[in-house]
């Protein structure tokens, strides 16, 4: 069967500020309807004859990754957790390693969770000609149809057919729109970042051709730390990882390398550009999310978050309210703005992000915050349970908006229905349950002299949190 491996662990900058690295563009629905483009990855999984998936990801997201999995069917879904950013060659190597402890050398099927597959059939007839590949001994690649000369994909030059794909003649990275136009017409496809093959075979070409980052991840995977369904590699193994591509430590230096057409329209939606020509898009080509009025707008990526966002007279911009900040650039000049992220996080430092925060109960949001109060709204799932914790520094009213909640208060324990309250006293054991079948909609209102996460003293937590320091 095939093991599929999932890297959700990006921080996709190039659309700031619609995506952050709090909140990155692979748990965000850019795909239309509501569903984040993580969940479109795995339920694209489902027609075909798979395993759980792994997912690869942050420490910093596994909540919320778990959770995706969990409502697209995959609630045994395993998820390594990088102890350290490296790049895909080391995050592929700990994969490979983990599979082949749980399973006989299984068929890997490595695929970004940040991509648009519109044509999910297409893209099942696709794999199984790949997985018919990889178990011959190759290393797959899945090439994609250029409709344009991009310069921030790679592309791959076929060589000889074999069965339902090509041998990989040539690997070019990120070519000038010059060569890149003549790459197409020379029949040269993109580099989707989507790869198949066996376990065993990725392990031996690494062997083969960059020992360095098989050494590290395997000293990483000797002493691998489990908790629930996340898997932890020793962070100090990884210290000295060369941090390098699937393909350039492995792909570029291969005989084995084939490559697979992906059979549907596909998007990596890695800049501003991608997410723009991606539509849907109206009769003047411009693409909008969220409520925008335009007049007069031509061939423009509008984006409104936080309210209506009106443009009038204008074209070839990028427009984007977000929690965060305001974007305004010009089309062709939106992969700039990743260069001035440092000169933007000071303006940023002490102001609270109103975005959703995942943790493994549900989600917070700050709604308001000023010297002496915080006001947050609590979204706790059915079964969900807050650990028992105290604050040393603050107050908190906690009020019922939706749901049923269990509250543990010191050695008392009752249940708060809609527009109940009640009032945890600083320095007080508490805790808050979610006993019922419906999401639990809390306000809490903290007042005291320091409100931080880190004000939380863990008594007891069901997520094996206590020993752990975190935030939150």
């Amino acid at each position: 069967m095939i093991q599929p491996v999932i890297f959700a662990g990006g921080s996709g900058l190039r659309l700031w500020p619609l995506s952050t690295e709090t909140h990155p563009k692979q748990f965000l629905p850019l795909a239309g309807g509501e569903s984040s483009l993580l969940q479109l990855t795995l339920e694209r999984l489902q027609p075909l004859n798979v395993l759980a998936p792994l997912l690869v990801t942050r420490e910093d997201y596994r909540f919320q990754v778990a959770e995706v999995a969990r409502c697209a069917g995959y609630g045994d879904a395993r998820v390594l957790l990088e102890p350290v950013s490296l790049s895909t060659a080391p995050a592929v190597a700990l994969a490979a390693l983990a599979c082949t402890e749980s399973a006989d050398d299984p068929v890997l099927l490595v695929l970004p969770s940040d991509q648009t597959i519109t044509d999910v059939a297409g893209f099942a007839r696709s794999v199984e000609h790949g997985r018919r590949l990889a178990e011959s001994g190759r290393l797959v690649t899945f090439g994609v149809t250029p409709d344009r000369a991009a310069i921030e994909y790679g592309y791959i030059r076929p060589g000889q057919a074999v069965w339902d794909g090509w041998d990989v003649a040539e690997f070019v990275e990120k070519p000038p729109v010059e060569q890149a136009q003549a790459l197409i017409d020379q029949g040269c496809y993109w580099n989707s970042g989507m790869f198949m093959f066996r376990a065993s075979v990725l392990l031996d070409a690494l062997q083969q051709h960059c020992p360095d980052v098989l050494e590290c991840c395997t000293n990483a995977m000797q002493s691998l730390e489990q908790d629930l369904y996340f898997l932890r590699p020793v962070g100090t193994s990884l210290e000295g990882c060369p941090a390098i591509s699937l393909d350039k430590a492995v792909m570029e230096k291969t005989d084995r390398a084939s490559m697979v057409l992906l059979d549907s329209p596909w998007s990596d939606l890695g800049s501003w550009h991608s997410l723009w020509a991606s539509g849907p898009q109206d009769e003047a080509a411009n693409t909008t999310v969220g409520p925008a009025v335009l007049h007069r707008v031509r061939e423009s990526c509008v984006v409104a978050q936080t309210r209506p966002v009106v443009c009038v007279g204008v074209e070839h911009l990028v427009v984007a309210d977000t929690p965060e900040a305001v974007l305004v650039t010009s089309r062709d000049q939106a992969s700039d703005v990743p260069e001035l992220l440092e000169r933007i996080k000071p303006l940023q430092a002490g102001r609270e992000s109103q975005r959703d925060v995942h943790r493994p109960w549900g989600t917070y949001r700050v709604l308001e915050s000023s010297h002496g109060y915080k006001v947050k709204q609590l979204a706790v799932n059915p079964g969900g349970r807050l650990s028992l914790q105290r604050h040393q520094f603050r107050a908190e009213h906690w009020v019922v908006v939706q749901g049923v909640a269990r509250v543990t208060r010191g050695a008392e324990i009752f249940e708060l229905y809609p527009n109940q309250s009640t009032f945890i006293p600083c320095g007080t054991a508490h805790a808050l349950e979610n006993p019922g079948d419906d999401t639990l909609q809390l306000i809490e209102v903290q007042s005291g002299s320091y409100l931080q996460e880190d004000d939380i003293e863990r008594l007891e937590d069901p997520y094996g949190r206590a020993g752990r320091g975190e935030q939150g």
